[in-house]
Protein backbone atom coordinates (compact mmCIF):
# COMPACT_ATOMS: atom_id res chain seq x y z
CA UNK A 1 0.00 0.00 0.00
CA UNK A 2 1.24 3.40 -0.84
CA UNK A 3 2.01 5.91 1.80
CA UNK A 4 0.67 8.56 1.96
CA UNK A 5 1.57 12.27 3.67
CA UNK A 6 0.26 15.60 3.76
CA UNK A 7 2.11 18.38 2.44
CA UNK A 8 2.63 19.47 5.96
CA UNK A 9 3.95 15.68 6.85
CA UNK A 10 6.27 15.82 4.04
CA UNK A 11 8.06 19.30 4.48
CA UNK A 12 8.36 18.42 8.03
CA UNK A 13 10.30 15.44 7.23
CA UNK A 14 12.51 16.99 4.45
CA UNK A 15 11.15 14.96 2.01
CA UNK A 16 9.97 18.37 0.33
CA UNK A 17 11.74 21.87 0.66
CA UNK A 18 8.32 24.02 0.35
CA UNK A 19 4.77 23.80 -0.91
CA UNK A 20 1.97 26.08 -0.59
CA UNK A 21 -0.41 24.21 1.50
CA UNK A 22 -4.02 25.32 2.90
CA UNK A 23 -4.52 26.67 6.62
CA UNK A 24 -6.52 23.56 8.52
CA UNK A 25 -5.35 22.63 12.31
CA UNK A 26 -4.02 19.46 11.20
CA UNK A 27 -1.77 20.79 8.14
CA UNK A 28 -0.47 23.70 10.46
CA UNK A 29 -0.56 22.58 13.66
CA UNK A 30 -0.70 18.86 14.06
CA UNK A 31 2.76 18.14 13.59
CA UNK A 32 4.59 19.99 16.43
CA UNK A 33 7.02 16.76 17.08
CA UNK A 34 8.50 17.50 13.57
CA UNK A 35 11.18 19.49 14.97
CA UNK A 36 12.46 20.55 11.43
CA UNK A 37 8.89 22.33 10.33
CA UNK A 38 8.19 26.08 12.11
CA UNK A 39 4.88 26.34 13.48
CA UNK A 40 3.37 29.66 12.59
CA UNK A 41 0.37 31.57 14.29
CA UNK A 42 -2.50 32.28 12.22
CA UNK A 43 -2.98 33.36 9.34
CA UNK A 44 0.05 31.05 8.21
CA UNK A 45 1.32 33.02 5.57
CA UNK A 46 1.45 36.82 4.19
CA UNK A 47 -0.69 38.65 1.91
CA UNK A 48 -0.78 37.85 -1.94
CA UNK A 49 -2.01 40.33 -4.40
CA UNK A 50 -4.65 38.24 -5.37
CA UNK A 51 -7.67 39.10 -3.36
CA UNK A 52 -10.80 36.59 -3.91
CA UNK A 53 -14.07 37.86 -5.37
CA UNK A 54 -16.94 36.46 -6.66
CA UNK A 55 -16.97 36.97 -10.52
CA UNK A 56 -19.51 37.23 -13.05
CA UNK A 57 -19.99 37.26 -16.44
CA UNK A 58 -21.43 40.85 -16.36
CA UNK A 59 -22.96 40.73 -19.62
CA UNK A 60 -25.55 38.06 -19.06
CA UNK A 61 -28.52 37.75 -17.46
CA UNK A 62 -29.40 38.10 -14.43
CA UNK A 63 -26.22 39.02 -13.56
CA UNK A 64 -26.15 41.93 -15.12
CA UNK A 65 -28.52 43.59 -13.04
CA UNK A 66 -26.46 45.51 -10.39
CA UNK A 67 -29.24 45.12 -7.80
CA UNK A 68 -28.87 41.35 -8.33
CA UNK A 69 -25.42 41.87 -7.81
CA UNK A 70 -25.98 43.81 -4.36
CA UNK A 71 -28.55 41.00 -3.57
CA UNK A 72 -26.18 38.60 -3.72
CA UNK A 73 -23.43 40.39 -1.87
CA UNK A 74 -25.75 41.35 1.26
CA UNK A 75 -26.26 36.78 1.12
CA UNK A 76 -22.54 36.23 2.01
CA UNK A 77 -20.97 36.73 5.64
CA UNK A 78 -17.35 37.07 4.76
CA UNK A 79 -16.58 36.66 8.57
CA UNK A 80 -18.09 33.12 8.56
CA UNK A 81 -16.16 32.19 5.23
CA UNK A 82 -13.05 33.04 6.94
CA UNK A 83 -14.38 31.44 10.13
CA UNK A 84 -15.88 28.10 8.42
CA UNK A 85 -13.78 27.92 5.38
CA UNK A 86 -10.19 28.80 7.16
CA UNK A 87 -10.35 27.94 10.63
CA UNK A 88 -10.08 31.46 11.16
CA UNK A 89 -6.85 31.69 9.22
CA UNK A 90 -7.36 34.91 7.24
CA UNK A 91 -9.57 38.64 6.68
CA UNK A 92 -12.52 39.57 5.34
CA UNK A 93 -12.44 42.07 2.12
CA UNK A 94 -14.59 44.88 0.45
CA UNK A 95 -12.39 45.97 -1.82
CA UNK A 96 -10.53 44.57 -4.92
CA UNK A 97 -7.23 45.50 -3.36
CA UNK A 98 -4.51 43.30 -1.39
CA UNK A 99 -3.98 45.22 1.99
CA UNK A 100 -0.89 46.36 0.94
CA UNK A 101 1.00 49.42 2.89
CA UNK A 102 1.30 51.40 0.12
CA UNK A 103 -2.26 51.02 -0.81
CA UNK A 104 -3.40 51.70 2.44
CA UNK A 105 -4.32 55.46 1.92
CA UNK A 106 -6.28 54.60 -0.79
CA UNK A 107 -8.13 51.57 0.78
CA UNK A 108 -8.95 54.66 3.67
CA UNK A 109 -10.42 56.75 0.80
CA UNK A 110 -12.74 53.90 -0.34
CA UNK A 111 -13.78 52.75 3.77
CA UNK A 112 -17.04 55.77 3.19
CA UNK A 113 -17.67 54.32 -0.01
CA UNK A 114 -18.15 50.93 1.34
CA UNK A 115 -20.16 51.80 4.05
CA UNK A 116 -22.28 54.39 1.62
CA UNK A 117 -23.28 51.43 -0.71
CA UNK A 118 -23.60 48.64 2.04
CA UNK A 119 -21.30 46.44 0.42
CA UNK A 120 -20.08 45.12 3.55
CA UNK A 121 -23.29 44.51 4.79
CA UNK A 122 -24.40 41.17 5.90
CA UNK A 123 -28.15 41.49 5.81
CA UNK A 124 -30.41 39.00 3.75
CA UNK A 125 -33.42 40.53 4.42
CA UNK A 126 -32.14 42.93 1.98
CA UNK A 127 -31.53 40.48 0.02
CA UNK A 128 -34.91 39.34 0.23
CA UNK A 129 -36.42 42.63 -0.44
CA UNK A 130 -34.00 43.54 -3.72
CA UNK A 131 -35.55 39.69 -5.01
CA UNK A 132 -38.86 40.86 -4.29
CA UNK A 133 -39.04 44.19 -6.13
CA UNK A 134 -37.61 42.07 -9.21
CA UNK A 135 -40.42 39.95 -9.00
CA UNK A 136 -39.13 37.04 -7.59
CA UNK A 137 -40.65 34.89 -5.14
CA UNK A 138 -39.51 31.57 -2.81
CA UNK A 139 -40.90 28.48 -4.34
CA UNK A 140 -41.91 25.48 -2.18
CA UNK A 141 -38.31 24.74 -1.44
CA UNK A 142 -37.18 27.91 -0.38
CA UNK A 143 -35.39 28.60 -3.63
CA UNK A 144 -35.87 32.07 -5.74
CA UNK A 145 -37.77 31.32 -8.42
CA UNK A 146 -40.00 33.53 -11.43
CA UNK A 147 -41.89 32.21 -14.11
CA UNK A 148 -41.21 28.93 -12.80
CA UNK A 149 -37.38 28.84 -13.10
CA UNK A 150 -35.21 29.00 -10.43
CA UNK A 151 -32.11 31.71 -9.72
CA UNK A 152 -29.25 29.82 -10.31
CA UNK A 153 -25.30 30.34 -9.34
CA UNK A 154 -23.20 27.81 -10.98
CA UNK A 155 -19.82 29.11 -9.15
CA UNK A 156 -16.98 28.12 -11.50
CA UNK A 157 -13.93 27.34 -9.10
CA UNK A 158 -9.98 26.33 -9.28
CA UNK A 159 -8.52 23.78 -6.41
CA UNK A 160 -7.03 26.42 -4.45
CA UNK A 161 -11.06 27.23 -3.20
CA UNK A 162 -12.22 24.18 -2.74
CA UNK A 163 -12.15 25.20 1.00
CA UNK A 164 -14.06 28.48 0.77
CA UNK A 165 -16.51 27.57 -2.39
CA UNK A 166 -18.52 24.92 -0.05
CA UNK A 167 -19.33 27.76 2.59
CA UNK A 168 -20.37 30.44 0.26
CA UNK A 169 -22.32 28.23 -1.54
CA UNK A 170 -24.17 27.33 1.73
CA UNK A 171 -24.55 30.76 2.49
CA UNK A 172 -25.99 31.53 -1.06
CA UNK A 173 -28.27 28.36 -0.51
CA UNK A 174 -29.35 29.28 2.74
CA UNK A 175 -30.55 32.73 1.09
CA UNK A 176 -32.43 31.32 -1.75
CA UNK A 177 -30.29 31.11 -4.05
CA UNK A 178 -30.06 27.78 -5.91
CA UNK A 179 -26.14 27.66 -5.86
CA UNK A 180 -23.75 25.63 -6.57
CA UNK A 181 -19.79 25.20 -7.35
CA UNK A 182 -17.76 23.31 -9.78
CA UNK A 183 -14.25 22.41 -10.24
CA UNK A 184 -13.16 21.28 -13.71
CA UNK A 185 -10.00 21.22 -15.74
CA UNK A 186 -11.11 23.32 -17.93
CA UNK A 187 -12.44 26.31 -15.45
CA UNK A 188 -10.18 29.25 -16.43
CA UNK A 189 -11.20 28.64 -20.39
CA UNK A 190 -14.97 28.82 -19.34
CA UNK A 191 -14.59 32.07 -17.10
CA UNK A 192 -12.30 33.42 -20.51
CA UNK A 193 -14.74 32.51 -22.91
CA UNK A 194 -17.81 33.86 -20.41
CA UNK A 195 -19.54 30.70 -20.79
CA UNK A 196 -18.79 30.63 -16.76
CA UNK A 197 -21.54 32.82 -15.46
CA UNK A 198 -20.37 33.12 -12.06
CA UNK A 199 -16.65 32.15 -10.55
CA UNK A 200 -14.10 32.88 -7.58
CA UNK A 201 -11.35 34.66 -9.14
CA UNK A 202 -8.45 36.53 -7.58
CA UNK A 203 -8.20 40.59 -9.09
CA UNK A 204 -4.58 41.49 -9.26
CA UNK A 205 -2.55 44.78 -10.28
CA UNK A 206 -2.21 46.64 -7.55
CA UNK A 207 0.62 46.92 -5.17
CA UNK A 208 1.12 50.43 -4.72
CA UNK A 209 -0.95 52.29 -7.33
CA UNK A 210 -4.42 51.46 -7.62
CA UNK A 211 -4.39 52.09 -11.12
CA UNK A 212 -3.48 48.69 -12.55
CA UNK A 213 -6.35 46.96 -10.85
CA UNK A 214 -9.36 49.01 -11.68
CA UNK A 215 -7.23 48.95 -15.33
CA UNK A 216 -8.03 45.08 -15.31
CA UNK A 217 -11.97 45.98 -15.19
CA UNK A 218 -12.16 48.25 -18.05
CA UNK A 219 -14.26 47.83 -21.01
CA UNK A 220 -11.54 47.11 -23.60
CA UNK A 221 -11.27 43.85 -22.25
CA UNK A 222 -14.46 42.93 -23.09
CA UNK A 223 -15.22 40.25 -25.21
CA UNK A 224 -18.33 38.90 -26.44
CA UNK A 225 -19.79 35.71 -24.76
CA UNK A 226 -18.17 32.43 -26.64
CA UNK A 227 -15.08 34.41 -27.29
CA UNK A 228 -11.54 34.43 -25.49
CA UNK A 229 -11.14 37.74 -23.11
CA UNK A 230 -8.05 38.40 -21.35
CA UNK A 231 -9.90 39.46 -17.96
CA UNK A 232 -13.14 37.77 -16.86
CA UNK A 233 -15.53 40.26 -15.63
CA UNK A 234 -16.78 41.58 -18.72
CA UNK A 235 -18.10 44.95 -17.37
CA UNK A 236 -18.72 48.13 -19.47
CA UNK A 237 -19.19 51.95 -17.64
CA UNK A 238 -18.09 54.65 -19.97
CA UNK A 239 -17.31 56.74 -17.09
CA UNK A 240 -15.30 54.27 -15.03
CA UNK A 241 -13.14 54.08 -18.09
CA UNK A 242 -12.66 57.32 -18.33
CA UNK A 243 -11.57 58.18 -15.14
CA UNK A 244 -9.30 54.70 -15.10
CA UNK A 245 -7.68 56.24 -18.44
CA UNK A 246 -7.33 59.44 -16.57
CA UNK A 247 -5.43 57.50 -13.89
CA UNK A 248 -3.25 55.78 -15.80
CA UNK A 249 -1.95 59.53 -17.16
CA UNK A 250 -1.14 60.54 -13.74
CA UNK A 251 1.69 59.93 -11.82
CA UNK A 252 1.58 58.28 -8.60
CA UNK A 253 2.58 61.25 -6.31
CA UNK A 254 0.31 63.72 -7.91
CA UNK A 255 -2.68 64.53 -5.42
CA UNK A 256 -4.99 64.20 -8.22
CA UNK A 257 -4.61 60.97 -8.35
CA UNK A 258 -6.38 60.25 -4.84
CA UNK A 259 -9.53 62.26 -6.22
CA UNK A 260 -9.73 60.06 -9.78
CA UNK A 261 -9.56 56.77 -7.35
CA UNK A 262 -12.27 57.99 -4.96
CA UNK A 263 -14.53 58.70 -8.18
CA UNK A 264 -13.95 55.31 -9.80
CA UNK A 265 -14.27 53.43 -6.76
CA UNK A 266 -17.49 55.58 -6.25
CA UNK A 267 -18.91 53.83 -9.26
CA UNK A 268 -16.92 50.41 -9.06
CA UNK A 269 -18.70 49.74 -5.18
CA UNK A 270 -22.13 51.36 -6.68
CA UNK A 271 -22.26 48.91 -9.67
CA UNK A 272 -20.35 45.97 -7.52
CA UNK A 273 -18.84 44.06 -11.03
CA UNK A 274 -17.56 41.81 -8.53
CA UNK A 275 -17.72 41.02 -5.15
CA UNK A 276 -14.69 40.96 -2.60
CA UNK A 277 -14.70 37.96 -0.65
CA UNK A 278 -11.20 37.48 1.27
CA UNK A 279 -7.44 38.96 1.38
CA UNK A 280 -5.45 36.01 0.12
CA UNK A 281 -3.00 34.79 1.62
CA UNK A 282 0.27 32.53 0.54
CA UNK A 283 0.91 29.82 3.01
CA UNK A 284 4.50 28.11 2.01
CA UNK A 285 6.33 26.58 4.91
CA UNK A 286 9.62 25.85 4.84
CA UNK A 287 12.06 22.89 5.55
CA UNK A 288 15.19 24.15 7.55
CA UNK A 289 17.15 20.84 7.24
CA UNK A 290 19.14 21.69 4.21
CA UNK A 291 18.79 24.79 3.37
CA UNK A 292 17.90 28.46 5.66
CA UNK A 293 17.46 31.70 4.94
CA UNK A 294 14.48 31.74 3.53
CA UNK A 295 12.04 34.84 2.78
CA UNK A 296 10.07 35.16 6.22
CA UNK A 297 8.16 38.18 8.38
CA UNK A 298 11.63 38.82 9.82
CA UNK A 299 13.58 38.87 6.56
CA UNK A 300 11.49 39.70 3.69
CA UNK A 301 13.80 40.06 0.92
CA UNK A 302 11.19 38.59 -1.50
CA UNK A 303 7.73 36.58 -1.68
CA UNK A 304 8.05 33.51 -1.74
CA UNK A 305 5.53 32.22 -4.12
CA UNK A 306 7.77 29.22 -6.46
CA UNK A 307 5.02 29.52 -9.23
CA UNK A 308 6.26 33.47 -9.28
CA UNK A 309 9.43 34.73 -11.56
CA UNK A 310 10.78 35.84 -8.64
CA UNK A 311 11.70 32.99 -7.52
CA UNK A 312 15.06 33.01 -8.92
CA UNK A 313 16.04 35.62 -5.93
CA UNK A 314 14.97 32.96 -3.29
CA UNK A 315 17.25 30.18 -5.24
CA UNK A 316 20.08 32.95 -4.84
CA UNK A 317 18.83 33.79 -1.43
CA UNK A 318 18.92 30.54 0.12
CA UNK A 319 21.78 29.30 1.36
CA UNK A 320 23.07 25.64 2.55
CA UNK A 321 22.23 24.35 6.36
CA UNK A 322 25.70 21.97 5.73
Amino acid sequence: MPLLLTCSTAIGLGLVACAEERPSKTGQEGDRSIPRKRTLAPPYGYVDWWPVNLGFNNLEEPFRDVQIRHAINHAINREELVEVGWQGAGKANFLPFPNFPALRQYLDEAAPLVEKYGVATYDTARTAAIMRAKGWRRDEEGFWARDGTRFKIPIDIGTVHQDLAPVLVAQLRRAGFNASSRMTADSITRMAQGTAKAFMMGSVGSIRDPYFTLNFFHSRYVQPTGTHSERYWRWRHVEFDQLVDRMGRTPPNDPKLVELFRAAMDIWLRELPAIPLVQWYHRIPHNQTYWTNWPSEENPYINSAYWHKTWLLVLLGIKAAR
